[in-house]
């Protein structure tokens, strides 16, 4: 078994000769977090900064075009998951006027931004029949549905991409549902 000073000589050898922490990590199985603080003291010199510059780029690129396939293939994941959720909750829900009222009226004053759900009228009756069927059909608890005022207009906020994709999900449904019964 090798000691930590045996390990810290090993480290330190590899970065004087012009090694990335990453590369080191991997030859040793030492964290960065560790190989960061016991090297803080080495500073490479320039043609060594240059060549791990270029072994390194491509790397990075190559990390960076997974990053963002992984975050997408999530994202699309999650949009799937949530259609499918949605559409077996429709079957049951189409049949509540309540429902289709609360849907209906996202669909003509709520507004899609960001990751954030947000519904918008200048009717105070409006606004509460809205929360109230968020906390019936969405299961959003009062402490994360923020309310606006501007103006004479109120808009209705809750920052939670989750309960968007569901409402789109559902309106998806709606026009698909009411598409087949107008025959469309």
């Amino acid at each position: 078994m090798i000691s930590n000073i045996q390990k810290l000589k090993i480290a330190r050898e590899l970065r004087l000769g012009g090694k990335s922490l990453g590369e080191i990590s991997h030859e040793t199985n030492i964290p960065r977090s560790t190989l960061s603080y016991w090297l803080r003291d080495i500073v490479l010199n320039e043609k060594q900064r240059i060549e791990l510059k270029n072994r390194v780029k491509p790397k990075m690129g190559r990390g960076r075009l997974n990053a963002v396939i992984s975050l997408r293939s999530n994202r699309i994941f999650k949009e799937n998951k949530a259609f499918e959720e949605a559409k077996r909750e429709f079957i049951h829900l189409r049949k509540d006027p309540v429902f289709i009222f609360g849907l209906t009226l996202y669909l003509s004053h709520g507004t899609k931004k960001g990751s954030s759900f947000q519904f918008s009228s200048s009717d105070s009756t409006t606004i509460s029949l809205m929360k109230s069927w968020i906390k019936k059909y969405l299961k959003v608890e009062d402490v994360l549905i923020k309310q606006r005022n501007y103006g004479s207009h109120k808009r209705i906020d809750i920052m939670r991409i989750d309960v968007l994709r569901k409402v789109i999900a559902w309106q998806k449904q709606l026009i698909q549902y009411y598409g087949t019964v107008l025959n469309v």
